[in-house]
């Protein structure tokens, strides 16, 4: 419903979009995905039309029942889940990301009730990658309930622009949101992220020491082939290439890609053609790749460790599917490398075959290896993260 005068349709980012147009609204009305849940996503494309407004995108409710993202006027953007019933000002139960300008960025909050700490609980992500926030307050374990109405545009508080809203009934993993970025009008690698940065151009890094040069999608330190991966002494450290360590097996390094080049696919062809690779090994992941890839038979091509073995990133085009081993030093007891998806019913293929039907995958919301039919669909949560040494 649009209250106070039409709103505009305008091209936006992935498409056309909608302006508000002077003192109107854009009311979705209650959305019983996002109304008194556990876990719930809300993603959108905002474009204020000048710096220092404040903007909504949401549930903007009162003291205690604000559920919405807000570019605001302060200089922060907030994903806001206040508690329900909770003392005024519910809605700063929430967390502070610093951003302030007049262009598209693209918004997502990501609300899993079921977990333990506010940092697992709601997490933001701005232009597709995940930021840091600033909490204020406990955040609940579920969103505000009380049939309160939705808003794409609530321009009582300012003019801007809105595209491609959606709300998923589910946490959205890291790797999701930023393919949603990317497929709805997201940058799409042409240039390097923090620092900004065009194809071919230089920085020193001084953080790490390191001389690095944008190869069009990450930054790349200059010497790496002689060297290695540097600024990454520690497990868990993301190096100067733009892998992160993820500890030794067997005495030799292992470096995690980012979640970048994450995507999801079956472990086999997608058929029950299921047939024995004999490619058991839960140490050696580039074996087990180099097996399947090579393989011929009723069940080929394995789709996961073709994609790894077919990756170029980060200045290599070495890597392999992780063993079952691999993928649970990548675990590092419950510290988990890389920015993987930690949310339950998201697991991530191993090379490790378990049996002529099963393949071998990990968890990383509870540590746990376990088993499944090779042909799982990509919908059930089977991802995929390449390794190197």
């Amino acid at each position: 419903m649009v209250s106070g005068g039409p709103a505009a349709s305008v091209p936006g980012r992935d498409g056309t979009a909608i302006h508000s147009a002077g003192n109107n609204d854009v009311e979705c009305g209650v959305l019983p995905a996002a109304e008194g849940v556990a876990r719930v996503t809300v993603a959108g494309w905002i474009k204020k039309d000048s710096a220092g407004s404040t903007v909504y995108l949401g549930n903007h409710g009162d003291n205690t029942d604000g559920f919405h993202i807000s570019p605001n006027g302060d200089g922060e953007v907030y994903f806001a889940v206040a508690a329900p019933g909770g003392s005024p000002p519910g809605w700063w139960e929430a967390a502070g990301y610093s951003l302030d300008d007049a262009q598209w960025h693209h918004y997502v909050l990501v609300f899993d009730g079921t977990q333990s700490s506010n940092e697992m609980r709601l997490k933001g992500y701005v232009d597709g990658q995940q930021v840091d926030l600033d909490f204020v307050g406990t955040i609940p374990s579920s969103t505000p309930g009380g049939n309160q109405t939705w808003y794409l545009l609530r321009s009582v508080f300012a003019d801007y622009t809105v595209d491609d809203v959606r709300v998923y009934d589910r946490p959205l993993g890291s790797a999701e949101v930023e393919r949603l970025y990317l497929t709805t009008g997201g940058n799409s690698g042409e240039g390097c992220t923090a620092p900004q940065g065009n194809e071919g151009a230089l920085f020193y890094n001084t953080r790490c020491g390191v001389m690095q040069y944008c190869d069009g999608a990450s930054w790349i330190g200059i010497g790496k082939a002689l060297d290695g991966p540097t600024c990454c002494p520690n497990v868990g450290d993301q190096c100067s290439d733009g892998t992160y360590y993820a500890g030794a097996i067997g005495g030799t390094d292992v470096y995690v890609s980012a979640a970048a080049h994450e995507t999801t696919t079956t472990w086999n062809n997608g058929t029950a053609n299921y047939t024995s690779t004999g490619f058991t090994s839960t140490t050696d992941g580039p074996g087990n790749t180099a097996g399947l890839v090579a393989l011929a038979d009723a069940g080929a091509p394995y789709e996961a460790a073709m994609y790894c073995d077919g990756l170029s990133a980060h200045g290599y085009d070495d890597w392999y599917l992780p063993a079952i081993a691999e993928l649970d030093l990548i675990w590092n007891a419950g510290n988990p490398t890389g920015n993987v998806a930690e949310q339950s019913g998201y697991n991530y293929w191993s090379s490790s075959e378990s049996n002529a039907q099963n393949a071998m995958m990990f968890g990383f919301s509870n540590g746990v290896a376990d088993d499944d039919l090779k042909d799982d669909p990509m919908e059930w949560g089977r991802l995929i993260r390449c390794v190197r040494r």
